[in-house]
């Protein structure tokens, strides 16, 4: 996971506890001098500081923090000279379309998957 950032957070970027309860409704309100974040968490609310933490004594399952995000996409797969094996030149596309058109020599495309 991510480290928390409050902007992306304000902006709608999924947000978890670091335990991994999904946190909804995040606001910030600037009167709350110590704990001025404040979110939904299993259907009750829960406050945080600014940087996500829930408590300044360290690390808690309760901290905020960005959830990953799955991302897909397309890779061009090459036969080796030899014949034995395969090689992806590295590039990332959004779509099919997009990896047999930059790549057309390619012996075959692939989805993938990942979480960032």
């Amino acid at each position: 996971m991510r480290s928390f950032d409050l902007k992306a957070a304000l902006a709608g970027e999924a947000v978890c506890t670091r335990d991994g309860k999904p946190v909804t409704q995040l606001a910030y309100f600037n009167v709350l001098d110590y704990r001025p974040v404040v979110g939904a968490v299993l259907g009750g609310m829960a406050f945080w500081r600014e940087d996500g933490q829930y408590t300044p004594l360290g690390d808690s399952p309760y901290d905020l923090v960005m959830a990953n995000v799955k991302k897909t996409g397309w890779v061009a797969r090459f036969k080796n000279e030899s014949g034995e094996g395969c090689y992806s030149s590295g590039q990332i596309y959004d779509t099919k379309e997009a990896a047999q058109e930059s790549e057309p020599q390619a012996a075959s495309y692939h989805e993938i998957d990942w979480e960032e």
